[in-house]
């Protein structure tokens, strides 16, 4: 071979380890945004799971107290007749 033929393989050489290395830097790149994604997407998740659990905590607590208030009110109730007899 030529020098000129060595030199231009050794470039085309260097421009492919250049290239494979570029390829290696991108697919880890990928790799940690997909983890930062499904990181992010777990936040998500336990979020709306808190809130829910918040909100079903708040339904069951207004339905005990309306429970509570109506058997006060029955116990008023019961009250004024046992008192009327």
């Amino acid at each position: 071979m030529t020098r000129l033929n060595v030199k231009m393989t050794q470039q085309e050489l260097a421009a492919d380890e250049e290239l494979v290395a570029a390829r290696i830097q991108y697919e880890e790149a990928r790799e940690r945004l997909r983890k930062a994604e499904d990181a992010m997407n777990h936040q998500i998740l336990l979020a709306t799971a808190r809130r829910e659990h918040r909100s079903s905590m708040e339904d069951i607590k207004t339905f005990i107290a309306s429970q509570t208030a109506q058997r006060s009110e029955v116990d008023i109730v019961k009250s004024k007749l046992a008192l009327k007899r």
